[in-house]
């Protein structure tokens, strides 16, 4: 069973902190308290996962935790209503979630107060997404891309985490959190890289 390592937990730390200098080099409008981008699905590498939870544990507020474990139960209980039931999810319904999502405007779980509540640790898809024109236009599509440097920053950095880790693969968000926050919950089985939290992993 792979689990929290702090070996590895250093290494992301080098990465992250390395990720957010090559950021530093794209042009963006993001800016703090504006969370449009922060209305959509998140994958995260296996082993970001096991970070987060790791922050949930030792460093997350109560008060946060209360408000996370809350928003992360209404989160998976709209997960289920909008994916098939029956069999395993697979690339096509994920994303066809992610749409309806959008449209829904339903906010990431650990969004509290128009802030990020794991922002110290945030993923990478998070810490490269930026856009250098209107945040309007974010506000119309929150599933819009940001700029491609730093979905390559992204690619990059991803792959370091696997190596550093020697673990490859994907898994949802919500998924990788909800063990950490005490939600009997059910999650449906999902195909192809992405698997339901890290204690499956062999």
């Amino acid at each position: 069973m792979k689990t929290y390592s702090p070996a590895i937990s250093r290494e992301i730390k080098r990465i992250y902190f390395d990720t957010d200098v090559s950021m530093k080099s794209v042009s963006k409008v993001c800016a703090e308290s504006c969370s449009f981008c922060c209305h959509q699905n998140i994958r995260v590498h296996n082993y970001e996962g096991a970070y987060i939870e790791k922050f949930i544990i030792d460093d997350m507020p109560i008060e946060d935790k209360a408000t996370v474990k809350n928003n992360l139960i209404y989160w998976l209980k709209y997960f289920d209503s909008n994916t098939p039931n029956g069999r395993i999810l697979n690339e096509h319904d994920i994303l066809q979630f992610e749409k309806q999502i959008t449209i829904d405007r339903i906010p990431c779980a650990f969004l509290v107060n128009d802030r990020c509540s794991i922002y110290k640790v945030r993923p990478l898809v998070c810490r490269v997404h930026s856009v250098n024109d209107s945040p309007e236009l974010c506000k119309q599509d929150p599933h819009r891309n940001g700029d491609m440097r730093g979905i390559k920053i992204r690619n990059l950095k991803f792959n370091e985490i696997s190596k550093a880790s020697d673990m490859f693969g994907i898994r949802l968000l919500a998924y990788a959190a909800q063990e950490t926050l005490g939600i009997n919950h059910t999650c449906k089985p999902i195909g192809f890289n992405v698997v339901p939290t890290l204690r499956s992993i062999t």
